[in-house]
Order: C-alpha cells, then structure tokens, then sequence
C-alpha cells in the first residue's frame, strides 16, 4: 500500500526487531525463571539460586490482529485476490472486517539478564537490559468501505485511524521477598528512547461527486527519531516513502514500575495480582505535520484501489519543538495456582489480563493452564484462553541440563490453515524463549535474620 505501508514498516523497524506481550503459558510452570516478568512477586522455585544469560537469555516476540489472511486474500476459480480487487464483493470483504481493524506486533530482546536468591532463601533479585518495541495500527471499517466502495457518489465518515510506534531501553531492577504466606514484589525501570512516531488521524470527510475525491481532515503526525529523517515533496507533504539518515541519539527518558503480591492461601493454592509497566517516557518531538486542510484528487479505480491510500493521507510538514509524555501501556494481571493434594506435580490454574493503553494495544486475555513439574529438572505446561483477538492455545516447557536452563514456549497456537498447511486465522502469538545458565539446586540456606 505504498507511502502508509512504507511509514510502518520503517516504523517497525527502527529498533532492528519487531516489548512482547506476557508470556501468560509461564505462569503455570514452577521452575521458569522470568516470572517477575508477569508478576513481580513470583520467584522461580527453590532449586535455582542465580542464573545468567547474555543475548539469548530472554527473547520474545508477539503479532496479535483481530483480521486475519482470509479476512484480506480470497480465492476464486483458482487464482487468489485481495479483497479490494474488483473480483471480491464488497458484501464478502466487508462482512469479515471487525471496526476497527488492528495488529500490533511487540518484541524483547534481552540484552544481559542476572539473579540472585539471598542468603536466607526468602529473598530474590532479578537484573535485566532489554530492547523493546512497539508497533500498531488500528483502521476503522469506514476507511475499507471507501477504498471498496469509492468511485461512486458519496460520502465517508473515517475516524480514529492511528499507526503508533515506541521502541527503547529498559534496565528492569526486580527485587521479591518472601514474609510468611505472601510474598510482595517490585521493579523499577529506567527507560531510555530511541524511536518513537504517531500518526493519528481524528476525523476526515472524504465527498465523491464524479471521480473527484474532495478531502477535508484533521490529525497530527509527530516523531522523535533522531535517526531518520523524512522528506517532503515539492508540496511540501511528508513523504514517508523517501527518507534519510542522520546521527544517533537518544530522544527520550523515562521511567516505570511494576507492583506485585503474592499469598500462599493454602499449602497448595496460590493466589497473585500485579500491576506492571505503571509508567511513560518524555520524548523530544523533532519531526511533525498536520492534517488539517482540503484538498483534491481524481480518484483511481485501477481493480484494487489500494493506490488510493497514498492520495488520503497528506500530512504538511510543520516545525516541532518541545516534549511529549508517552504513557507505556499498562497491565493488570490476577492469577491462581492449584497443586492436587493427590498429585502434587500437577496443578491447574487461570490468569487474567487485561491491557491498557492506545487503540492498537488495549484488550483482554483470560485463560486456564495444567502443568506438570515432575522436579526441579523439568516443567511442561499448556493454556486454552479467550482475548480480544479471539481464543487461543498455548504450550511452554522449562529444561535444566547441568546448570543450563533452556525454555520455550508459544501462547497463541493457530488453528486455521489451508490444505497446504498455511496459517490464514486471525493471528494471536506470543513467542518466548531463552538459554541460560542456572546455578543452585536442593534446599535453600536456613534463613539469617537479616536477609
């Protein structure tokens, strides 16, 4: 889709990789070491006292959209077409879209990571360096209906389309200690910025009177990417398509929080919440337009419309200055584990959660687990979930080798492919996985009284 799609992938791609979501499967297992992750007061169990990874110790990455392949790509008499084309109806295109229509696609690359459990046995910290990004886009139904519908006379009303992008560092400092049946959590991140962009479009008319498309809008385009530069055309719009690059920096500093508990209920029931990611980081704006006059074009009806888009989203570069506050968004997550009296390495479990932030993000996921934690050597766990994107499956296991410990795991499982085995459902992915060494095994110190 040309200039759009092109703002979105160099979007995506300023921060080499495309934070991933929660590894929600994690929960379950009892020996998986990123715990704190989801809830600040969960410790790995007792047979790891330190760990350490470097690079690879703790990867993840997740694509999530309520559309999926056969809702964009349709077959007819042997020959496959986008739904814009001329051969789709717009009853059989339109009919399978959801308003709005979003993806975002988030991962974490981890940097270094260390733990270590105190002295006593009660207490843990976690250390870690990560790369993080964030990228969505939500599109309202309204704008599918024009690009499948234009050409004849009418209007269009589209509002709340946005592309987002936020990538940065994080150095995450967790700290959990165990008091009697509850252990409490917290970590504090600092965060340092590298790109950021959002372009956000509040309202647009779009009137169709003999192939001539008059457009009247308002939104804004803003970035702080001190390494890219965009260009404009001789009108002086933004072309996003055509861009250069400059010197390094940092155009951004922030700071968050992650808050948790845990409470032993039972010998064998365990019950959590946490709040994470409870912060935002200041971004330094060195690039911006507005979307705030009208303007014409002869509207193209080339059998796909998608060369149409190019021509709606006009954006005259303006001087910025000042900084921007960027909430990150933040979750809530409230679980529970149950270990069987009978079966005591086989327990059940569900988690809640629940995403708030921008238009591309926000959502729920609720799911049950059963896992199985033989010993402290080897843990496997699946999930079956609902979430704003639709139901889910997922499936993780943690392996201890000789003091390495190697996990993985994906929540999302695709259950819709084609005859030749091709994933065409709505995608709801989240990938985890890590290799690390692990030091420590059999029972924890007899705790000192200053821990």
């Amino acid at each position: 889709m040309k200039k759009i799609l092109a703002a979105t992938a160099i979007m995506a791609a300023s921060a080499a990789m495309a934070s991933a979501q929660d590894f929600k499967t994690g929960f379950f297992l009892d020996n998986y070491i990123y715990g704190y992750e989801i809830n600040p007061a969960l410790q790995t169990d007792k047979s790891t006292n330190s760990y350490f990874g470097i690079g690879i110790g703790n990867l993840g990455a997740s694509m999530k959209s309520n559309v999926g392949v056969d809702n964009l790509f349709f077959p007819i008499n042997g020959e496959l077409y986008m739904g814009l084309n001329d051969n789709v109806s717009a009853t059989e295109f339109l009919g399978g879209l959801e308003d709005p229509t979003k993806a975002n696609v988030d991962a974490n690359v981890n940097i270094v990571t260390f733990g270590k459990r105190s002295s006593g046995g009660k207490g843990f910290l976690n250390v870690a360096l990560n790369l993080k990004s964030q990228n969505g886009v939500a599109v309202p139904k309204s704008l599918f209906e024009f690009l499948k519908s234009g050409g004849e006379n009418n209007t269009y009303t589209v509002e709340d389309v946005n592309i987002n992008t936020k990538n940065y560092l994080e150095l995450a400092i967790n700290y959990s200690r165990k008091i009697g049946i509850v252990t409490i959590g917290g970590t504090v991140k600092g965060l340092a910025g590298l790109a950021y962009g959002d372009i956000q479009v509040d309202k647009m008319s779009l009137a169709i009177t003999n192939d001539v498309v008059r457009i009247t809008g308002q939104g804004a385009f803003n970035a702080a990417m001190p390494i890219i530069k965009f260009n404009t055309d001789a009108d002086g719009y933004i072309d996003f398509s055509d861009v250069d690059t400059d010197s390094f920096g940092l155009p951004g500093y922030g700071a968050a929080l992650d808050l948790g508990i845990k409470i032993q209920a039972l010998p064998n029931l365990m019950v959590s919440a946490a709040v994470c990611d409870l912060g935002a980081i200041s971004w330094k704006k060195d690039q911006g337009g507005v979307l705030n006059s009208t303007y014409e074009y002869k509207w193209d009806d080339d059998g796909d419309s998608a060369e149409n888009i190019e021509e709606i989203f006009k954006f005259k570069k303006v001087e910025t200055e000042g900084t921007e506050m960027e909430m990150l968004d933040t979750k809530i997550n409230v679980g529970a584990k149950y270990s069987f009296i009978f079966a005591p390495k086989l327990s059940v479990g569900a988690i809640c959660s629940y995403r708030i932030g921008s238009e591309t993000s926000k959502g729920y996921d609720a799911r049950v687990g059963l896992s199985y934690n033989p010993g402290k050597r080897f843990g496997i766990a699946g999930s079956y979930g609902i979430s704003s994107f639709g139901n889910t499956f997922g499936l993780a296991t943690n392996l201890r080798l000789i003091g390495i410990n190697i996990f993985a795991g994906l929540d999302g499982i695709t259950t819709k492919y084609t005859p030749q085995m091709l994933p065409v459902g709505k995608p709801d992915m989240i990938f985890k996985g890590g290799v690390a060494l692990a030091f420590g095994s059999g029972k924890a110190k007899k705790e000192k009284k200053d821990d």
